[in-house]
Formats: C-alpha cells, structure tokens, sequence
C-alpha cells in the first residue's frame, strides 16, 4: 500500500475495509458503513527521512584536490610552475588549528576564475614596474 504521505491530490487508497481520499488539507477516511471522517495533514507522524552523513574528507586530501586542480587549471592558463605555487600557497593558507583553508571561507570560489584574475593582477603588477623603471633611471 502507499504511504499515505505520499498520495497526490484526490488520489486513492484502501486497506482493511477503510477507503482514503487525499484532499486539500487531509484526508477522507471512508468505512464500509459509509462513515466519512476527516483527518487534517499534519507532519507529526509522517515518516522521517534518513539523514544521509556528510563524509568527512581530511584537509591532507582537501589539499591535494585543490593543488590538483590549480595545476590543471593554471596550465590551461599558461600559468607558470611558480605562479601556480604562490596561487596554491596563497589559497591554501590557513591557521594551525583551523580546518579550513582559504578558499574554503569564501562565500563564492570559482577557481578558473580566480586564476584568471590572479594572472591579470601579475601582469598588471609586471607592467607597473616595468613602466616605473625606466623613469627612475631618467632621473
């Protein structure tokens, strides 16, 4: 038999000589003597859902993913080996006893896009400095 929890609207069920009516509100308990009752809906009895676990996954591991996918990201950027290190460094951090990293205290993490702006700022810094160069030598 169904759940009763689980009928849709004006849907129907039967079990034992009771006939049930999912109505808006409840249902209709209907019995062989044709005595109808209404029963409002209420989530007192309904049934529980298992709570799944989350799965703990170590912050060695959380490590290793994240490095991972700075590497295949950071190559698909043309990032160089030490620029991916002081991404990964720099994201990475977190205190001695905390559990998460710093990209895990971000509301929103979108890594390609973190490496794209990451890359930008090194080539904005780059041309920065290159540009101020020249004029310390004039003067």
């Amino acid at each position: 038999m169904k759940e009763l929890y689980e009928l849709k609207l004006h849907e129907t069920c039967q079990e034992s000589g009771v006939h049930v009516l999912r109505v808006p509100g409840g249902w209709i308990y209907t019995t062989n003597t044709y005595r109808s009752t209404f029963v409002p809906f209420s989530n007192e009895f309904k049934p529980k859902e298992p709570v799944q676990k989350r799965i703990e996954i170590s912050k060695e591991d959380r490590m290793s993913n994240f490095y991972n996918a700075v590497a295949v990201h950071g190559k698909s950027q043309n990032m160089s080996k030490d620029e991916m290190r002081k991404f990964y460094d720099y994201w990475s951090e977190s205190g001695e006893n905390e559990k998460k990293m710093r990209f895990e205290k971000e509301k929103t993490f979108d890594i390609k896009k973190r490496i794209v702006r990451w890359m930008q700022n090194v080539n904005n810094n780059n041309n920065a400095s290159q540009s101020e160069q020249p004029r310390n030598l004039m003067r």
